[in-house]
């Protein structure tokens, strides 16, 4: 995915095909599974449900 497009996905709102999540945690687990099991749909890890880049701590046990 290039930046264009992830830059076009902040103006959208979260739904059925797209979610923001802080943190790589279980509701990240959970919401691949419900892509996987619908339609699909593109997660971006590393944002606020504000649309705010808050980055991901990968050392972080979390």
């Amino acid at each position: 995915m290039y930046e264009s497009e992830i830059l076009e996905l902040f103006e959208e709102e979260e739904g059925s095909r797209l979610e923001f999540k802080e943190k790589f945690n279980d509701g990240v687990m959970k919401t691949i599974s419900a892509f996987a099991n619908t339609y699909g749909g593109v997660i971006i890890i590393g944002v606020s449900n504000g649309k705010q880049i808050v980055g991901i701590d990968l050392n972080d046990g979390s």
